[in-house]
């Protein structure tokens, strides 16, 4: 009888610390230190990409790739500030996740923004912190009337991510000519 209370307590403590929810709190980026969001990306792109050819990521090494992602935040970040919104997701004071959106970008309209790129420490994934993300700019541009974004075909979990969220297949979203056969395109309008 004591074997089977014990199963029955332990087996509690499993579905409790599977469903255990982070106190998660969107703010905006102080400061021009980006080295965490660095960290982040590398983290979650070994994780995701690891089992992708590298040839369809044109790259020798994950390492390589993600640093070519993640200058895609550095240089807009370091050398126009005021085109990028980049929203940190913070637990216990840690930067846990970040979204990065462009002001200015090739298709946007009015009160558009672009979604450069997402990325979620792999120990905080699974508990909305992405999604959060995703449409986080309509928190602190409440104006926004469109999010775009772009996302490889290879991440599976990333488009179905954001059609659940209410984003539509869209060609004008994805950024290059060259290779674009290899993405999708994503636009959410909001009314």
């Amino acid at each position: 009888m004591m074997k089977h209370i014990k199963l029955f307590l332990f087996s509690i403590l499993l579905i409790a610390t599977s469903r255990l929810v982070f106190a998660v709190e969107l703010k905006l980026h102080e400061g021009d230190n980006i080295e965490r969001h660095r960290e982040i990306t590398d983290a979650a792109y070994k994780k995701h990409y690891a089992s992708f050819d590298l040839k369809q990521l044109r790259a020798e090494n994950l390492d390589e790739y993600a640093e070519r992602v993640f200058s895609g935040v550095e240089k807009p970040f370091r050398e126009n500030y005021s085109k990028v919104v980049l929203v940190d997701a913070i637990e216990n004071d840690q930067i846990v996740g970040f979204a990065l959106f462009l002001r200015e970008h090739q298709s946007l309209q009015k009160d558009e923004f672009y979604l450069e790129l997402i990325a979620v420490d792999p120990a905080f994934e699974g508990h909305g912190i992405g999604a959060k993300l995703t449409e986080s700019i309509k928190i602190f541009e409440p104006q926004t009337h469109a999010i775009l974004l772009q996302t490889r075909k290879l991440n599976i979990r990333a488009g179905d991510l954001y059609r659940r969220l209410g984003f539509v297949e869209c060609s004008e979203a994805i950024e290059w000519e060259e290779g674009a056969e290899e993405f999708w395109g994503f636009k959410k309008v909001y009314q």
